[in-house]
């Protein structure tokens, strides 16, 4: 049995004010042949298929699209779950219909514990099972305690998480007795991973980060989403982030991206990372505008599609003129297209102290950023409890349906 893991997907997002669907529809056109080729049986996306719980109509178009030609590919069976971006309930919508297509979608829990498990069958013998786990919220795993502490409210998101995985494995020791092979999926955030800027906070910053060993129990193979970078977690080799299949920030602009092919029978298991190749360069300049000037004359793309570059200029004189020579410097410019300039001068800088100063862009200021900064400057007492309440506010937002 052939699985295919990938996750973070995030179809519909957009950097600053670029879309990604160029990116997303090669990746597609890749991953169907990556699936021909491997002969995958399985394809299992581990949440965050879009960036927004409502996504556009592009984005729904694109979407399932994908899957009606993944679905007519080499791979029968498909099985999606819901990430700390997605709505269950947008995610879930079609499940009936597409369940004839032998796609699976689990965009949230409900209290059947049964309908998580799934059975892979091939020419009718059950040869795999999934635990088909998404993003647990905090009111799928726990019940609030009025007046519970900071370090309280820690103990029992971890103890829940671990119970919802527990329970699971206790479900499937009847196929394990019969030596059928299970694995899990799971969208959180696990002790001692690396990750990018990209990846939105959940459980309340990482309130909620869970000892993957402490998920594994009797599952096979973990497959997790929300960190956009791929790597084994506790360096153990079967539980796996595979990461986003494109870089969703520059950030991640030298991260490698891949995809998990897990070939589990006859009581072995393997893992072979599938390199996705670079649809588009994502690239950050920085220095003075003469080396800056000098790297983007030399720039040659050799991707696909049009390179996308952020632009920060540091010079220690303020020099208004520079402005000018850059947007003349950008009409010579082919191939490449500037998402971000930023411009800063060491004078001006020295004079400035408000948090709000001029060598930063709207889209470099964080929310928390602010909120923390205009405490500070209104000298409050107690941040430590208002920012957590802060962030509890921000989350309940985020994952508003």
């Amino acid at each position: 049995m052939k699985v295919l893991h990938t996750s973070d997907w995030h179809i519909g997002q957009r950097l600053y004010t670029n879309f990604r669907d160029e990116e997303h529809s090669l990746f597609f056109d890749w991953l169907i042949e990556q699936i021909n080729v491997q002969k995958v049986d399985l394809l299992i996306v581990s949440g965050d298929i879009f960036d927004v719980a409502f996504p556009s109509n592009q984005a729904l178009k694109l979407y399932y699209k994908a899957l009606y030609q993944i679905s007519t590919s080499y791979c029968k069976n498909i099985i999606i779950v819901g990430g700390n971006h997605d709505s269950p309930s947008t995610l879930g919508a079609p499940k009936e219909i597409l369940q004839f297509l032998n796609i699976h979608i689990v965009g949230g829990i409900s209290d059947d514990l049964l309908q998580q498990i799934i059975e892979i069958k091939i020419d009718e013998k059950v040869e795999l099972v999934v635990c088909a786990v998404p993003f647990l919220r905090d009111s799928d795993i726990r019940k609030s305690t009025e007046g519970e502490s900071y370090e309280d409210k820690t103990i029992s998101i971890k103890a829940g998480i671990s119970n919802h995985y527990k329970a699971l494995s206790e479900l499937t020791q009847i196929y394990k007795q019969q030596n059928i092979p299970v694995i899990a999926t799971g969208h959180l955030f696990a002790t001692g991973v690396s990750k990018s800027d990209s990846e939105r906070e959940i459980y309340i910053g990482n309130l909620g980060s869970v000892e993957a060993e402490n998920i594994l129990f009797s599952f096979d193979y973990l497959a997790l989403g929300h960190i956009h970078k791929p790597q084994k977690v506790a360096k153990n080799e079967f539980i796996r982030y595979s990461g986003s299949p494109i870089p969703l920030s520059f950030s991640e602009q030298n991260d490698s991206k891949c995809v998990l092919l897990l070939d589990i029978s006859n009581n072995s298991k393997t893992i072979l990372p599938i390199e996705v190749p670079q649809f588009r360069k994502l690239v950050s300049l920085k220095g003075s505008f003469l080396e800056v000037r000098s790297r983007l004359l030399d720039y040659t793309n050799s991707s696909q599609l049009t390179d996308w570059l952020e632009i920060y200029i540091h010079e220690d004189k303020i020099n208004h003129a520079i402005n000018l020579a850059f947007e003349e410097l950008k009409a010579d410019l082919k191939h490449i297209e500037i998402l971000k300039f930023n411009i800063s001068f060491a004078e001006q800088l020295t004079e400035i102290t408000s948090f709000f100063d001029q060598s930063k862009s709207i889209a470099d200021i964080d929310v928390l950023d602010v909120f923390q900064n205009m405490m500070q400057e209104q000298q409050v007492a107690d941040k430590e409890e208002l920012t957590l309440i802060f962030k509890e506010l921000v989350e309940q937002i985020e994952n508003y349906e």
